[in-house]
């Protein structure tokens, strides 16, 4: 017959019906049909005895053990097994069940659990689907289990110092039983740390099995044996790390802890620890803290803390912080925070904060803060803010940005919004639409006030400028020039300022400025040559799109005296003066009342 060589010769199938023959007889067929040749001595199995014998495509091991039962022993050497008497059991000798697992097809049962619920053994079926399982004599005797994921369980009962063969078939399962790691997230701890034969215990045990302490060297090495991985403890103790189902009370570890499901009321791990569903109470790292589930609590970590799901209570870490969905408390991290979801309370961070859902409360950062949503409380950042919607204020070193802003904005550059119903303080302010006011030196908001205006004065003659904000305080942009000076050199001006423009009236409305601006001759700037203004003006509306203007100016004009200019050409700026006065050598200050009238277009 020919036969896989690479089939252990235990496992190899054989057909046999033999009715009143010895059992050398019987074991010379054996031999024949699975090729292979067996040792023994003829007196010590009892050869010469008569025998009967009727098997159909089952293995070496089961025709044997049917031949023998517990009375003959017998070992595998290469193409050759060595039947020897069996030693007379001795007190306290282990119950032994042995045997195969199939299914209701008959097909072998692989990977398969076979353990004592009573104690901490347990076993896998082999790929041929046969298991040994031994249970120590000073372990009260109950039940054994054979579990296998998508299967009914059964059930046996060996007996005290008893060697048990049994071929027992597992009915499928009605419905789908659901990856046990999973949880509908990622296994969170590394999954090369924990060996096959652990995993393949814990898919296929549906009951969690209860110890008071357990000690473990490694994750693979451990009192709970094979069964770590569905058991639950009160206490779990791990000198490089240790693998459980649950710890209830307390777990520390030197390296790293790993629980498959819940861990409380204190984790402690010079490493790392790993929960793959829900965690409560304190959970302690050198380099980081990882739960697949949710958390209510505190976590600590040198490096970094990461919540699969919705987290509360306290984050801090020395680089980062995760929550994936929501969270609610402080997180604090010397680098950065996340929170997928939303977030209730303040994110901390040396670099960024990033919330992909709304925050209540405060984002606190050396360089930026990011919410997906809105924010109600208040976003403060070295470098830049940025939200959708903002109920409080962003505060910002160089940039804010939101989508709409409902009170304040103050940055060191710019400030962006698209709906400002507040106060933007900035360099520079940009709305879309505005119902507040922005100050800055520029402000632009494209549904507000914008005009923009050629006009002369009495200084002067020629002068643009631009107005940009909203009507009640928006800012000015001017420049100027004046060329009628003898040697045809110009004489300008530019400066900033800011307005407001006021009265109901649907054509007639008024003008309130203040402006200061730098007076050039030529190439020349004098350390000390500004003209200082306060305006009223009248803007009567001509068409939807233009208007005119005119108005009066209360002017203060400071130069430096000193200069080579200041007697031909910057003394003359002022048509008269109402003051002229000097503060000594070097300052001149001189006022008068001025005008300007002109064009604005909108």
């Amino acid at each position: 017959m020919a036969l896989n060589s690479h089939v252990p010769v235990l496992e190899r199938r054989i057909n046999i019906n033999m009715q009143s023959q010895s059992i050398e007889q019987v074991l010379t067929e054996i031999a024949h049909q699975a090729d292979f040749a067996f040792s023994y001595n003829p007196e010590a199995i009892g050869a010469a005895q008569s025998t009967s014998i009727n098997i159909e495509n089952q293995t070496v091991r089961y025709a044997l053990n049917l031949l023998f039962a517990d009375e003959v022993s017998y070992r595998e050497r290469g193409k050759f097994l060595i039947l020897q008497q069996a030693k007379k059991p001795k007190k306290n000798t282990p119950s032994v069940v042995e045997g195969y697992l199939y299914n209701d097809m008959g097909e072998i049962l692989a990977d398969a659990t076979v353990y004592s619920p009573g104690s901490v053994t347990a076993v896998n079926t082999d790929e041929f689907g046969y298991f040994r399982i031994e249970i120590d004599a000073k372990d009260t005797i109950g039940p054994v289990l054979a579990s296998k994921k998508g299967y009914h369980d059964a059930m046996l009962m060996p007996l005290p110092g008893r060697s048990e063969f049994v071929q027992l078939q597992l009915p499928p399962h009605n419905e789908q039983l659901a990856a046990i790691d999973s949880n509908g997230t990622p296994a969170v701890y590394p999954s090369f740390l924990i060996n096959r034969n652990m995993k393949v215990a814990a898919e296929n045990i549906g009951q969690s099995l209860q110890r008071t302490v357990q000690f473990s060297l490694a994750p693979h090495i451990g009192t709970n044996s094979l069964l770590s991985g569905t058991t639950s403890n009160m206490f779990s103790f791990n000198l490089i790390g240790g693998y459980t189902e649950s710890v209830t009370v307390l777990e520390l570890g030197a390296f790293m802890n790993i629980v498959r499901y819940d861990a409380g009321v204190v984790q402690g791990a010079g490493f790392s620890n790993y929960v793959g569903r829900n965690s409560k109470g304190i959970q302690g790292a050198g380099f980081a803290n990882h739960v697949g589930g949710n958390f209510n609590g505190v976590q600590g970590a040198g490096f970094m803390n990461n919540v699969a799901q919705n987290a509360s209570g306290l984050q801090s870490a020395g680089f980062s912080n995760t929550t994936r969905q929501n969270f609610k408390g402080l997180q604090a991290a010397g680098f950065a925070n996340h929170t997928g979801g939303n977030m209730h309370g303040l994110q901390a961070a040396g670099f960024g904060n990033n919330t992909g859902g709304n925050i209540t409360g405060v984002q606190a950062a050396g360089f930026s803060n990011r919410t997906g949503k809105s924010v109600n409380g208040v976003q403060a950042a070295g470098a830049l803010n940025a939200g959708k919607k903002i109920e409080g204020a962003q505060l910002a070193g160089i940039i804010n940005i939101a989508d709409t802003l409902n009170g304040a904005q103050i940055a060191g550059i710019i400030n962006i919004a698209g709906t400002l119903n507040g106060f933007q303080l900035g360099l520079i302010n940009i709305a879309d639409t505005c119902t507040g006011v922005p100050l800055g030196l520029f402000s632009f908001v494209a549904k507000g006030y914008n005009r923009f205006e050629v006009y002369t004065g009495e200084t002067f003659h020629a002068n643009v400028a631009y107005r940009g904000g909203v009507r009640k305080l928006h800012n000015i942009i001017m420049a100027g020039v004046q060329l009628n000076n003898t040697d045809n050199t110009p004489l300008y001006t530019f400066g900033l300022g800011m307005g407001s423009n006021l009265g109901k009236g649907p054509r007639i409305s008024y003008d309130l400025d203040l402006t200061f601006r730098q007076v050039a001759y030529g190439s020349h700037f004098s350390n000390i040559n500004m003209l200082y203004s306060a305006g009223f003006g009248v803007e009567w509306k001509t068409t939807k799109s233009t208007a005119l203007f005119a108005g009066l100016s209360y002017n203060l004009y400071l130069t430096d005296a000193s200069s080579v200019y200041f007697d031909n050409i910057f003394s003359n700026i002022p048509p008269y003066t109402i003051s002229n006065e000097r503060f000594d050598e070097n300052n001149a200050l001189m006022s008068w009342i001025g005008f300007k009238a002109g064009i604005r277009l909108f």
